[in-house]
Order: C-alpha cells, then sequence, then structure tokens
C-alpha cells in the first residue's frame, strides 16, 4: 500500500507498492495504465503499481474506504452522488477528457431525434437516461416518445439480435459492438448533442491519503500520464503490453478501441490527467438539472492543481 516518501527524490526514497482498482473488466479504456506497469514508469517514480480488476462483487468506493486500494478509476457521475452524500475521497486527475458512454444505433439511426418511437437499451442508473433524454431533446426529438429497454452495459445482444434499435453503452466498447452487430451501426457522441463535455473517468484517492501523501500521488499521477502518452504514440505495442498481462483480452478489440478513445485521453487538455474546473462547474449545472445530483459538491472534492505538464514524456 502507498506509504510515506523519503527526502532525496525518487532516487533515496523506498519503492513503494500502490494499487489502482479499475472500474470495469480491463478495456481499451485502462491501456495507459498497463503500459505503465510494463514498461517500468512506476519504477521511475518509486512505485510498484499493481493493478487491481474488479469482480462483480466489488465496491470501489468501499474498496478506498477500507484501503483495499490506494486508488481507484471511478465514473464522474459515481463519483459525485459518493461526494455529495459525504464521501471522504478527492478526484486527482481525469482518465478520460471526455463522456464515457455513447449511444450505438443501427440503421437507419444516424442522430438522436430520430430515436423518437424506437427502442433503445439502458444500462441501471440515473445518467445514462439523462444523458439520452438530453441528446434526443436537443436534437429536436420527443423522448417520452422513446421506449426505454432496461439493459446490462455489455449490451452487444441487444442490436444483434434486434431487441433494441440503439444502445447506451460505454464509448470504449463501441469498437466490438460494431463488428458483433454488423457494419451499418453509427456512433452518436453525447457532447455533440447537447451533454456537456466532460471526463468521463477519473482518478479517486482518500482526502488522508493525499494530505498524508501528496508527493506519492503526485508520482502515481506522473506514471499514468507516462502511460497514457505512450499508448497513444504507440497503439501497437500497447496492445503488446495488455496481452503479455491478460492474454485472454482480443487484440482486435483493443486496437479498435484504442481507435475509438484514444483522442478522449487527452481532448481539449493541456496535459493528460487534467482537471479542468470550467468543464467540471458546467457539467454540475447539468448534472443537477437532470437529477443525477440533488446539489453541488464541495470545492475540495477536485485537486486541480496537482497534474501539471511532463518535460520528458
Amino acid at each position: 500500500m502507498l506509504g510515506g516518501c523519503a527526502p532525496g527524490g525518487v532516487q533515496a526514497q523506498r519503492q513503494q507498492e500502490l494499487s489502482v482498482l479499475l472500474e470495469a473488466p480491463t478495456s481499451a479504456v485502462h491501456a495507459g495504465i498497463y503500459v505503465a506497469a510494463q514498461r517500468g514508469f512506476d519504477k521511475g517514480e518509486g512505485l510498484t503499481l499493481k493493478i487491481q480488476r474488479p469482480r462483480a462483487t466489488t465496491r470501489p468506493l468501499a474498496s478506498l474506504r477500507t484501503e483495499r486500494a490506494d486508488a481507484a478509476i471511478i465514473p464522474l457521475e459515481d463519483f459525485a452522488r459518493a461526494r455529495v452524500a459525504g464521501a471522504d475521497i478527492v478526484a486527482v486527475m481525469a482518465l478520460t477528457q471526455t463522456p464515457r458512454l455513447a449511444v450505438l444505433a443501427s440503421a437507419p439511426f444516424k442522430r438522436p431525434r430520430q430515436l423518437t418511437g424506437a427502442k433503445v437499451g439502458v444500462p441501471p442508473g440515473r445518467a445514462p437516461r439523462a444523458l439520452l433524454e438530453t441528446m434526443i431533446s436537443s436534437d429536436g426529438g420527443d423522448f417520452d416518445g422513446t421506449k426505454i429497454i432496461s439493459l446490462p452495459e455489455a449490451a452487444t445482444e441487444a442490436l444483434e439480435k434486434e431487441r433494441a434499435d440503439a444502445v447506451v453503452t460505454r464509448r470504449d466498447s463501441a469498437s466490438s459492438m460494431r463488428e458483433g452487430a454488423g457494419k451499418h451501426v453509427s456512433v452518436m457522441l453525447p457532447e455533440r448533442y447537447g451533454v456537456p463535455d466532460h471526463p468521463g473517468l477519473l482518478v479517486v484517492v482518500n482526502q488522508t491519503t493525499l494530505a498524508d501523501n501528496p508527493d506519492g500521488v503526485r508520482s502515481l499521477a506522473r506514471t499514468l500520464q507516462r502511460g497514457y502518452h505512450a499508448a497513444q504514440v504507440d497503439p501497437e505495442s500497447t496492445v503488446e503490453a495488455m496481452l503479455e498481462r491478460e492474454p485472454r483480452l482480443d487484440r482486435a478489440t483493443l486496437l479498435a478501441g484504442i481507435d475509438d478513445v484514444g483522442s478522449s485521453w487527452t481532448a481539449g487538455a493541456a496535459t493528460f490527467g487534467e482537471l479542468r474546473s470550467p468543464q467540471l462547474q458546467r457539467w454540475q449545472k447539468w448534472a443537477i438539472r437532470t437529477r443525477i445530483i440533488p446539489r453541488p459538491m464541495p470545492r475540495e472534492a477536485f485537486s486541480t492543481e496537482l497534474v501539471r505538464p511532463l518535460r520528458n514524456p
């Protein structure tokens, strides 16, 4: 687990083991984490990065609270609800700079307003439904006329078997779903249809962890920055690094997934991981208006000063 740093910089400090809990089974969105561990970027920062894959019963917030994980990847909407409810956690960097969800639709649906009257599969939770409602309404459609079908987030079969005309799904799963559902599918991005652009996934730690060991958290941030920079520059070797650790993953799906989400790692940001206050404020206003959260988060929910551009990524 994450411990204190000795004086004298990275070379003088003892190697710290630090665990990062993923929010979902390994996919392209996690590429930079695997590259960082495989290429030893963690060791260069005085860390030993341990990647924890979630089980069906894993609860990231509980894992942080009980210190079973030092850091966790958490969707923005889940983080916001927990923070408003009083959870002692803080977001230290953005894993992605764009919404984590998108709408995947079969032909002939090309834009959200055409989903009026259509069958749309939506995963559990208020946020996916609010996202879909905003997209359809902002495009001039009638959300009340849309037929909502409750589905899990991994909803490939809903399109394959024509149980749904469209699905709200993770952006990084769009590639495999397109392949499974056929060629005549389209991806509708929420930020193009009324949903404020926002960091869909966050790197989160306990407030006590950040207060007691800010240098260790900064080392984690630099480690992930280097990993995601490498993943953007060389997707092929990135996939090799992921397959080395998890051979059961599919090479073609990973490559297609990186092509889909690679630009979202730094889209609109000065550097990977940057948390932008204006962007977060716009999302928060929308989240309150759409009843994702009941009230604003406290200012200390985000540590916007921790991430800095790397001199030599």
